[in-house]
């Protein structure tokens, strides 16, 4: 949309949508959670399908070190699996719990050698386990003092921990190779953290660009209505006073009619800058739709809520608007409503849009109600 189809088009197309709409999609936060989530529990079972056989045949062939070995990782991510199904453990502590038995599991095969000195070769699961549970910091950290402790284990003289022999070339391959995949799964990792990241600054930013307006820079009719259901389910809660200004420009058809859609964007954009600049940093403004305006006061009762319309109307007053050769001034009628009258969010809307009107009624350039206050 262009700018001069701004000030005219935008309250016909804010009022088409439901006041309440919301786009009710997960977060890339809760989706990427969800991911990871997804990842523990499969590389859990798989845990579970790889140690548990592998521990009873070892049973079974009299290998106790190794039997009892692999049967307490298998029980450890049994219990593992289902405390992440029934939401009694942390995503923290559950990953904790599935990735060091491993680490120290792959330690010991390196040392023990395994079946026919092929257990070392399970190593190369490892760097896919670790950086995919735990990033590609933490996880490289962990899988850097594996390395060590690995190379310590086959390469010092003498190691009382090395329970098997193997080739110099063996060793020099399997550390070589274990290298090399940790080194391609962190590229891979790394790449999925750097593109996540660019989502997420691109989904703030849409997200930026769907509640607000892009010409006042104020929240949209589509952001405000969910900060307005959250603040009033709060004050409702707290037993605690919430009050909405409903603010119009008077006249701003005429100012459409004689100084042109460019000068009546201008006149939105001052009188927006107006109204931000009046209220307090916890206030919440909105273009509400074309020339409307609805400002969001949390703890604040009729009272108060009608001495901020009147500050912001006064200010409006004050203020000179140059566009090319004109000096345009406004004025705004307002409407106040607290939450101690309504029941609901949408009653409150109704409440403080009907004594707007009856500004408009009276002749503009005031607030209503105003009975309370003289």
């Amino acid at each position: 949309m262009n700018k001069t189809n701004l000030g005219k088009n935008s309250s016909e197309n804010e009022n088409s949508r439901p006041s309440n709409y919301r786009l009710n999609a997960p977060s890339l936060a809760d989706s990427h959670y969800s991911r990871q989530l997804y990842i523990l529990k499969a590389i859990t079972l798989l845990a579970i399908a790889c140690t548990l056989p592998l521990g009873l045949l070892a049973l079974s062939k009299d290998q106790s070190p190794l039997s009892y070995t692999l049967l307490s990782i298998a029980f450890l991510a049994t219990l593992n699996y289902v405390l992440i199904l029934t939401k009694k453990i942390s995503y923290a502590l559950a990953t904790a719990v599935i990735s060091y038995p491993l680490v120290l599991l792959m330690l010991y095969l390196v040392a023990a050698g395994g079946v026919n000195n092929t257990g070392s070769l399970w190593i190369y699961s490892l760097p896919v386990v670790i950086l995919f549970l735990h990033g590609l910091k933490k996880g490289g950290a962990i899988l850097c003092a594996f390395l060590l402790a690995m190379v310590w284990i086959l390469f010092v003289p003498d190691n009382i921990f090395l329970h098997t022999v193997y080739t110099f070339d063996y060793k020099a391959r399997l550390i070589l190779v274990f290298i090399l995949d940790a080194t391609l799964t962190a590229a891979y990792e790394y790449s999925t953290e750097n593109l996540f990241g660019k989502m997420k600054l691109l989904t703030e930013e849409l997200s930026n660009i769907a509640e607000e307006d892009q010409l006042t820079q104020l929240r949209n009719r589509r952001g405000v209505h969910y900060h307005m259901e959250r603040i009033y389910a709060q004050e409702k809660r707290d037993d605690t006073n919430m009050s909405l200004i409903m603010c119009d420009i008077d006249y701003f058809k005429d100012v459409n009619d004689r100084y042109g859609h460019e000068a009546g964007d201008k006149v939105l954009m001052e009188v927006a800058s107006v109204i931000k600049n009046t209220i307090r940093r916890t206030d919440i403004a909105a273009r509400w739709g074309g020339e409307e305006f609805l400002v969001i006061l949390p703890k604040t009762n009729e009272k108060e809520a009608y001495l901020v319309a009147e500050k912001i109307r006064k200010n409006i007053l004050d203020l000179l608007i140059t566009h090319e050769k004109y000096q345009i001034k406004v004025s705004l009628s307002a409407g106040i409503a607290d939450n101690k009258h309504t029941s609901s969010v949408d009653g409150l809307i109704k409440l403080a849009d009907n004594y707007m009107y009856e500004a408009k009624s009276k002749g503009r350039n005031i607030t209503c109600p105003t009975m309370f206050y003289y």
